[in-house]
């Protein structure tokens, strides 16, 4: 079984979770780091057993995961991304991938001297729909397709405060 980090438990971590644990058998979570202490005791609620820090190096060094799932707030995802880097721990980014042009850059060229995989993501990639397309397409039940366009406007994030408690 693959090992996951997650870095994160605001709006969007339980997603990630319930994502990562809908992989099971073949990943699990071994982690959540989370500097809120109130964040971490709803994720220990949640997922009994599984350990977590408020450091996410600090985890990463203790647990060893085979990936990172940053979900933190933007201005966190480097300094998370980076401590993953320096484990040789791939990660997996929600977008934006940090909060400048420079910052995106330097953390790119950093995973790439460490050869480590880094992935930047939406968290809509968990969403039922885009897993019946991707299962539909393995198995080959529209052949080889040569365009898609889908378009998804839900309403997320509308409002003056969408996400009360990321």
């Amino acid at each position: 079984m693959r090992r996951v980090v997650l870095a994160g438990w605001g709006f969007f971590g339980p997603f990630h979770a319930d994502a990562w644990q809908r992989l099971a058998p073949a990943w699990g979570l071994a982690g959540l780091a989370d500097p809120d202490p109130a964040a971490r005791a709803r994720f220990r609620a949640a997922y009994p057993g599984v350990p977590t820090a408020e450091d996410a190096a600090d985890l990463l060094e203790a647990v060893r995961p085979d990936v990172v799932d940053v979900v933190t707030r933007p201005a966190q995802h480097g300094p998370v991304a980076r401590a993953a880097v320096a484990r040789g721990v791939a990660v997996i980014v929600q977008k934006p991938l940090a909060p400048t042009w420079g910052e995106c850059v330097d953390l790119v060229r950093a995973a790439e001297a460490a050869g480590v995989r880094l992935l930047v993501h939406d968290n809509w990639r968990f969403q039922p729909w885009w897993t019946t397309v991707a299962a539909a397409l393995v198995a080959g039940a529209v052949g080889r397709p040569y365009y898609a366009h889908f378009r998804v406007r839900p309403g997320d994030g509308r409002g003056a405060a969408p996400y009360p408690a990321q």
